[in-house]
């Protein structure tokens, strides 16, 4: 029996939420479970085409805001009441997920609620979003709790339970390759460059800006380092405004979106991540998985250290910064895989973990 699943998300592009549920539904395939999306707003995403491809379906919804909320409840009521196949949703929205769970609340689901995250940030808007997260720390019919890690269960539920369900990723596919290594780096001329690399969207909890300051201050140092930045967003702009100056615009490559993260990874020397705050970065778990020593910002769950070369540094000391790249620039590659299998970061334990989760679900 086929049993369906509603994914629910803000969209389908290469983050690392998306990546991680495009990979569970590969691996799902052929298994009793399928998965179907709810995309908010109308942009297509990067990873919309490959989930058709493994005969998804995808429901675009209108984005939620707080003026439109009575309309949005309506609309989700509208779609269960022509869908009653889906028993089970499975939301990686947070910040309006209370108003979702209310709105299909009559229709007897299964909802879980998923974090990914440690904070909404500052400012009125997101404590607007504090305030709507609060109902996932009572007592509520029918809801199952997942986070990534501790911190992120502990930030959204309280002292509710809650289950961990990890990151995992494709193993295989983050393994060092010499050779991609070489093809790379020759085809961007960094043959003898030292390249600092950042994967992630340009947006606020990133902390590119304070990326860039490092990144001046050490190429004090380094004058032939090369930073390479994966990904876009919205401050993609501001970033290299910023970059320009600063005078180090000549020094950075904006890669922008791509289908092959793991191969650039290969090109790194060091992998450097000083986000606000985050769940469980699942790039950190690729990282490692490819040998890269990682500067990563303190306000980062601990439990992403998977290997002993994973450091984390306060955000308020950029010097810090700069001398712990230059201690490990040089350092050799290593072999995590037996850490993140031993560890449950490998994805097809998560695959297994969730059909578990859904199948008990399921029987209540």
């Amino acid at each position: 029996m086929e049993n369906k699943i509603l994914h629910v998300v803000s969209n389908m592009d290469r983050g690392g939420i998306e990546t991680l549920v495009l990979n569970l539904n590969t691996l799902m395939l052929g298994s009793e479970y399928t998965f179907d999306y709810v995309i908010h707003g109308d942009d297509v995403g990067h990873y919309e085409k490959e989930l058709k491809e493994l005969h998804a379906k995808i429901y675009h919804f209108p984005k939620f805001k707080l003026v439109n909320t009575l309309q949005y409840i309506r609309y989700w009521r509208r779609f269960m009441n022509c869908h009653p196949e889906y028993k089970i949703i499975h939301c990686h929205i947070r910040s309006y997920a209370s108003v979702i769970y209310f709105a299909v609340k009559r229709f007897h689901l299964k909802f879980i609620i998923h974090s990914h995250n440690t904070s909404n940030g500052m400012g009125l808007k997101n404590k607007i979003k504090d305030i709507l997260q609060i109902p996932f720390k009572l007592n509520l019919q029918n809801v199952y709790r997942l986070a990534c890690s501790k911190d992120a269960g502990d930030w959204l539920f309280g002292k509710k339970k809650y289950y961990i369900l990890r990151n995992g990723i494709l193993t295989d596919n983050f393994r060092f390759n010499a050779c991609v290594r070489k093809q790379i780096r020759t085809k961007y001329g960094f043959q003898n460059k030292h390249v600092l690399g950042h994967i992630g969207g340009f947006r606020k909890q990133k902390n590119h800006m304070f990326l860039l300051d490092v990144f001046k201050k050490y190429c004090e140092q380094d004058e032939d380092a090369r930073l390479v930045l994966l990904g876009s967003g919205d401050l993609y702009d501001d970033v290299i405004l910023k970059s320009k100056e600063l005078h180090i615009y000549d020094k950075i490559t904006f890669v922008g979106n791509v289908s092959n993260v793991h191969e650039y990874m290969n090109m790194f020397d060091i992998f450097v991540f000083p986000s606000l705050n985050e769940g469980l970065p699942l790039v950190l778990v690729e990282a490692q998985m490819n040998g890269l020593v990682c500067i990563v910002s303190d306000q980062v769950p601990n439990e992403v250290a998977l290997t002993e070369h994973l450091y984390f540094l306060p955000l308020n000391d950029k010097n810090k910064w700069c001398n712990t790249i230059a201690d490990n620039i040089d350092a050799n590659r290593y072999d995590a895989t037996i850490n993140i299998k031993q560890k449950g970061y490998d994805l097809q334990s998560s695959v297994e973990q969730l059909k578990a989760i859904y199948g008990e679900l399921l029987c209540k």
